[in-house]
């Protein structure tokens, strides 16, 4: 019985939540940019060492 209590406290209680304010979104925004930014410099990293880690091995292969 208290576990149905407490879901319906949380129901009712959903339609209460605020919105988040444009600092927040702005915030989450730029967070968001800043997490794209970071995953492409990983990305774009590991081809990186990873091209030349090839380019050193063909290298040793054909001396």
């Amino acid at each position: 019985m208290e576990r149905e209590k407490i879901i319906k406290i949380k129901e009712e209680e959903l339609d209460n939540q605020p919105m988040a304010s444009q600092r927040a979104i702005e915030a989450r925004d730029a967070l968001d940019d800043a997490l794209e930014e970071y995953i492409v410099a990983v990305q774009e990293d590991a081809f990186y060492w990873g091209y030349m880690t090839a380019m050193k091995r063909c290298n040793k292969q054909e001396g």
